[in-house]
């Protein structure tokens, strides 16, 4: 299982969602995965909006 979820949802615009339940503590795996995707995605000029959500209740 991954710990983030990357996916474009529409024309420029980016969706990452933390994936480490049960609260999505930001851990140093879950940190190292995003810095990764962020910088994968600032050098996509197409993405222009990035929503960082949570997976789950909390």
């Amino acid at each position: 299982m991954s710990v983030i979820q990357s996916e474009m949802i529409d024309e420029g615009v980016a969706l990452i969602t933390l994936n480490n339940p049960p609260l999505n503590l930001v851990t140093v795996e879950l940190t190292k995965v995003l810095v990764s995707k962020l910088d994968e995605l600032a050098s996509d000029h197409s993405v222009r909006v990035l929503i960082l959500t949570g997976q789950g209740e909390r």
